[in-house]
């Protein structure tokens, strides 16, 4: 298994690694063996813990397994978005197994413009991606996966106004899941040059702080929900660049959260089994985030 963790590449074997010398290619590495990297080997990351790289790589390694085992059943379609971004980053014959099945279920729904995250080629009107009623008033709010549809195809339909007014008001719920996904949405506008000159940079930085406001420093979950939620705050923290303290600290709580089996979540007889895997996909995405180069 292969994690690409930013420039750097990084094999998760036997060996313990570290990141490639500053300047070579992103797509090298040095592999080396424990007593090797205990003897000080020189790398332009030798600020990172190798120890919570290597707990980072194995909890990884075995949720691919999870993933992979999955009921292809009980998929859907969000699965092969999450999965989709893993895989930019993970490369493991089990992950990929698990994001081949996800896109099996996905691509059934030829029309849906998240779709467009895998199929650069798909095209679709501004009517399907940008005319949905935006809320106006405090705690109105949609879908966030039309916010995010919006962004993805911005370049071409365009970008409301509106609708960053509502990213930076209605949308916002007091560090839960629209705020991050509104915090997601703004970057993908951002990555796709539609918002106007500094506009990223005055509203990112309040949803980022709202997330971190709201993400508990003593966390005990009752429900697989809560977990999901944890993960997903660390995960769009590192989406968008910020990487501080206590980042670190929330991620090493997230893989005490593992279980037994590879996956994250609280199963309860008569449970959504599909929770546990959405919790595990934002658990995943979030460790093969870190670090940010």
């Amino acid at each position: 298994m292969i994690v690409r963790f930013g420039a750097p590449a990084l094999i998760a074997t036997l060996f313990l690694t570290v990141c490639a010398p500053a300047g070579d290619s992103p797509h090298m590495a040095d592999q080396l063996s424990a007593s090797t990297l205990d003897a000080g080997a020189p790398s332009a990351c030798a600020a990172v813990d190798p120890t919570r790289r290597h707990r980072i790589q194995m909890a990884i390694l075995g949720a691919g397994e999870w993933l992979a085992a999955f009921p292809p059943d009980r998929l859907h379609f969000d699965a092969a978005v999450g999965l989709w971004h893993i895989r930019q980053r993970v490369y493991s014959q089990p992950m990929r197994a698990a994001w081949r099945r996800a896109r099996e279920i996905a691509d059934r729904d030829g029309n849906n413009p998240l779709r467009r995250f895998w199929d650069a080629s798909l095209v679709l009107p501004a009517d399907v991606t940008s005319s949905w009623d935006v809320p106006q008033g405090s705690g109105e709010r949609v879908d966030p996966d039309r916010v995010i549809a919006e962004a993805l195809y911005c370049a071409d339909n365009g970008w409301r106004p509106e609708t960053s007014r509502y990213i930076a008001g209605p949308m916002r719920d007091g560090g839960g899941d629209q705020t991050a996904h509104a915090l997601w949405a703004l970057s993908l506008a951002e990555t796709n040059g539609c918002l106007r000159e500094g506009e990223y940079l005055r509203v990112a930085p309040d949803l980022q702080q709202e997330l971190r406001d709201h993400q508990p420093s003593e966390f005990d979950p009752e429900t697989t929900l809560d977990i999901e939620l944890y993960a997903e705050r660390i995960l769009m923290l590192l989406l968008t660049g910020d990487d501080g303290t206590p980042i670190e600290t929330w991620l090493d709580t997230l893989i005490t959260l593992q279980n037994d089996d590879g996956g994250w979540g609280i199963e309860r007889s008569g449970d959504n089994r599909y929770a546990l895997h959405r919790a595990t996909v934002a658990a995943v995405w979030a460790l093969s985030l870190w670090p940010e180069p």
